[in-house]
């Protein structure tokens, strides 16, 4: 399965990014370059995080991340995963 990251991801990382540069770049850097590491894993068994607390939909997973939420979507048909956003687990009750 190939991994295609949505530009909601991709701006959403970029904000997180930013934020966790005012104090260290290193740190985000070492933040952005360990969770694309582990995005990375998900193909191999894409159902090992938990379904989305949000949908219904079997397909949609999060994958927890130190104090993140990755959403992504399993699309088995074309053997894709779509990285749909990323958010602090502090967003989650919003």
């Amino acid at each position: 399965m190939r991994i295609e990251y949505s530009t909601r991801f991709n701006d959403e990382l970029f904000a997180i990014y930013l934020f966790i540069a005012e104090d260290s770049i290193t740190q985000a850097d070492q933040f952005v370059s360990n969770l694309k590491i582990t995005i990375e894993k998900i193909p191999p068994m894409p159902y090992r995080h938990r379904q989305s607390l949000k949908s219904d939909n079997k397909e949609v997973r999060d994958l927890v991340y130190e104090g993140y939420i990755v959403v992504y979507r399993i699309v088995k048909c074309d053997k894709r995963i779509d990285i749909i956003g990323i958010f602090s687990e502090n967003e989650w009750e919003l």
